[in-house]
């Protein structure tokens, strides 16, 4: 940041990334994603595809309300101060909080039937620009 000025893409990014996670929420309240489409299946390669797309979806208006405020807050804080590798955190960060997701087996503790879990949401993205942000900020002493 130079001269405080704010960056343009620190402004964009944000914007286009909540444009996207209430598009794709419009989209499921008219039908168009359904069920588990889009959704993270843990170790089912279908739910592969939900890496890429979940982040877009939200089961109810208060979860992608939960999620709006700290996504736009996070990426503006990565866009703005760390400009240079701010893609490359946001693109591997998305792809890998998300197979982290998609590798960790469902678990039912509770009885012997299997269990198929759909998972949506941004939170992931949430979890890794929030730890991104606090651990460079430790590690640079900045």
């Amino acid at each position: 940041m130079i001269n405080n000025i704010v960056s343009y893409r620190a402004l964009f990014v944000p914007a286009s990334m909540l444009f996207a996670m209430w598009l794709g929420f419009a989209l499921q309240q008219l039908g168009i994603f359904d069920g588990c489409f889009g959704a993270i299946i843990p170790l089912v390669p279908d739910g592969l595809k939900g890496v890429l797309l979940s982040p877009l979806l939200h089961g109810n208006l208060e979860h992608i309300i939960s999620n709006s405020l700290p996504i736009s807050v996070l990426l503006f804080l990565l866009y703005q101060f760390y400009s240079n590798i701010a893609n490359q955190v946001f693109f591997w960060g998305w792809l890998f909080s998300g197979l982290a997701v998609w590798l960790l087996p469902p678990m039912n503790f509770f009885g012997e039937e299997s269990v198929y879990t759909c998972i949506i949401g941004a939170s992931g993205l949430v979890y890794m620009l929030a730890f991104f942000l606090f651990f460079s900020g430790v590690f640079r002493w900045n």
